[in-house]
């Protein structure tokens, strides 16, 4: 454990490891030298799994922080929302045209239609559902940011959490665990992986005169539903194409986002906080006469970062390939051969 002593309630840098084994013993029949029984502990208790790859650039969480969490933020961009209903007639008729074809097959180009119908989903009828499902209830979302916004031009100021990232997998192998004596014992495991990272930050108004100031409900409309007149580069940049492209190398809407909220209000005490945890479960097995019992072992990490006068900085980054990323590169790609094949 690494941390601060004597600030209470100050923000603090700290970063811990908890490692906690149990089983995996090593067992042989009294009388044996190499062993002691009933049982004694395999090199496995040696083994502390390291974290789990190094998180991204800290710029690259700050800046999503900055722009996720801000006061100025909408909730659903309703000037894009409603550019973006131009699409709707296209959709429905590649819709249409995709029901047909599963009704009646033609037996041609099938991977070129999955690939257009996931571009379909996860860049049209998606987005429009999720927009939607939030406009049901935009009064309350209204309300909300209502509070948000008289929380902001408070003395205490407002406070935001958001979570950042989280993914979690398994995979299987294998480690060498004894080898004295002439005798060489590898005992395969299986090892569930995860980790998630969060931030916080305090949002405060710039102007002291506008401590105490409540704000309107048309303040919180226009915040909450991207009505303002600085929402308007960052409306313009979403809508042009290739823009979402370009945002996973460069994070521009980010930066933009981040920055408007700032020219209104300041951010303090940023923190982020991540943690990532390996559970390794050991297999147990036989060899000869030799037993290996079952084990474990369990290694949790957390770290987090202050920033305690935060500001947003350009990040160009290579972008961690995940589902959702893989299936819209893998849709293009397809998309792509089948046009070369045309030619």
């Amino acid at each position: 454990m690494d941390d601060v002593t004597g600030n209470y309630m100050g923000n603090n840098p700290m970063s811990k490891r908890l490692t906690e084994w149990s089983g995996s013993l090593i067992i042989r029949p009294a009388g044996n030298p190499v062993f002691t029984p009933p049982g004694v502990p395999s090199g496995m208790y040696g083994q502390v799994p390291g974290p789990l790859s190094s998180p991204p650039a800290l710029s690259s969480y700050v800046n999503r922080l900055l722009a996720q969490t801000g006061p100025l933020t909408p909730r659903v961009n309703i000037p894009l929302f409603m550019y973006e209903l131009k699409d709707i007639p296209m959709m429905l008729r590649h819709a249409g045209n995709l029901l047909h074809k599963i009704k009646s097959p033609s037996g041609l180009n099938k991977a070129k239609e999955a690939a257009s119908a996931t571009l379909a989903f996860q860049f049209g009828w998606r987005p429009l559902i999720e927009d939607l499902m939030k406009l049901i209830d935009f009064s309350e979302d209204v309300k909300r940011r209502q509070e948000e916004l008289e929380g902001a031009h408070s003395v205490k100021g407002l406070r935001r959490r958001v979570t950042l990232e989280t993914d979690s997998w398994t995979a299987e192998g294998s480690t060498l665990i004894w080898s004295v004596y002439g005798v060489s014992l590898t005992q395969s495991y299986v090892s569930d992986r995860g980790h998630k990272t969060w931030g916080v930050v305090t949002w405060k108004v710039r102007d002291p005169n506008q401590i105490g100031k409540k704000p309107s409900y048309m303040d919180a409309f226009n915040a909450a539903l991207g009505g303002n007149l600085g929402q308007i580069p960052i409306t313009v940049w979403k809508a042009l194409p290739w823009s979402w492209l370009i945002d996973w190398f460069a994070g521009i809407s980010t930066l933009m986002q981040a920055n408007y909220n700032m020219v209104y209000y300041k951010p303090s005490r940023l923190s982020i906080m991540r943690q990532s945890s390996n559970n390794r479960t050991y297999r147990a097995f036989k060899q000869g006469s030799i037993e290996v019992t079952s084990g474990r072992i369990v290694c949790t990490y957390k770290q987090r970062y202050v920033n305690n006068s935060p500001s947003v900085a350009p990040n160009l980054k290579v972008p961690f390939l995940d589902t959702f990323k893989l299936s819209i590169l893998s849709s293009l790609v397809v998309l792509g051969i089948t046009k070369r094949r045309r030619r």
